[in-house]
């Protein structure tokens, strides 16, 4: 960056109130530094574009990186989420199987005590039905006697 020296009298004679002739030392270091400072945007302008390059690289570098993280923290992740799943799906398999174990033996224990019962009712019932039926053949064998006497006596 350079500064013309139109500017630089018009700068010294606004702020110190005197002006610079065109043969004041003071211009020739300001065309001194000019000149360095010429030199310095050449050399700078092959810089920027080497830095330039290198801080693309650097930006594509950690762009990359990133993506890769995510990538890694999804797939991280997924895999958890999933380890959790299974296991809580093997947890309530493992529930359920015990449950219906338990359910299943209250069941028959349920039934054998409804079959005990059954059997006892129908032993009862059988009991009464031969005990009837044992006094239907007395009674019918007493009628028959009866009958015989009856007709021996005639």
């Amino acid at each position: 960056m350079t500064i013309s020296m139109d500017e630089v009298i018009t700068q010294v004679a606004h702020k110190n109130g005197h002006g610079l002739q065109p043969d004041d030392p003071l211009l020739f270091l300001v065309t001194i530094m000019n000149c360095i400072a010429e030199g310095y945007d050449a050399q700078n302008a092959g810089l920027v574009e080497k830095y330039g390059a290198y801080l693309e690289k650097y930006r594509q570098f950690h762009q990359e990186a990133a993506l890769q993280w995510r990538n890694d923290a999804k797939n991280f992740a997924s895999t958890v989420l999933n380890a959790a799943l299974t296991s809580g799906r093997d947890a309530a398999v493992k529930l359920m199987a015990e449950g219906s174990t338990k359910i299943l033996a209250m069941v028959k224990e349920e039934l054998g005590r409804e079959r005990e019962a059954y059997l006892l009712a129908e032993k009862e019932e059988f009991q009464k039905l031969r005990r009837y039926l044992a006094w239907m053949v007395g009674a019918t064998g007493v009628s028959l006697m009866g009958a015989v006497g009856m007709v021996v006596l005639l």
